[in-house]
């Protein structure tokens, strides 16, 4: 009876999770003027108005924030999206991606914004990652001069 049970499990956990078939992340493009519509968020609430002069800061949001552990995948796949080591973000707008249970988005709330993937996914991992997520919150990034903004959260639709 053991063995049968044992069967049935392994073969149903087969069925539902094909190796080699994972989920690909989400990739969804929006104007910056929507960003609280497609993340849940009010950035209002988190980070100044998008200015020269602004000094870099972070906030955490209130929980519950993304899984933990969707993160790593989600934060990956900006490294698709970059062409020569660089994203290319178009001006007022924000590229999100999301895989699972979490949600990162970059926005140009400024201008049309080149730069090395190194730059975003860096500060998604710190100060994001480890001081929010982990946490069990959401954060938000505003960089100097506002050049961009990230976001870390649970997607909105969960």
């Amino acid at each position: 009876m053991f063995k049968a049970t044992l069967l049935v499990l392994v073969a149903t956990h087969g069925l539902c999770n094909p190796v080699g078939q994972a989920t690909k992340p989400i990739i969804k493009h929006f104007a910056w003027n929507e960003f609280a519509e497609n993340t849940g968020i009010n950035e209002k609430l988190y980070i100044r108005t998008p200015s020269k002069g602004v000094d870099e800061t972070f906030e955490c949001t209130p929980g519950p924030g993304p899984n933990r552990l969707s993160c790593p995948s989600a934060i990956s796949a900006w490294d698709n999206l970059a062409e020569d080591s660089y994203l290319h973000v178009n001006e007022s707008e924000c590229i999100s991606a999301t895989k699972d249970l979490c949600r990162t988005v970059v926005c140009a709330p400024l201008g049309d914004l080149k730069i090395h993937i190194e730059e975003i996914v860096g500060r998604m991992w710190d100060p994001l990652s480890i001081r929010c997520v982990l946490g069990g919150t959401g954060g938000i990034l505003q960089s100097d001069d506002s050049t961009f903004v990230l976001e870390m959260g649970k997607p909105k639709s969960v």
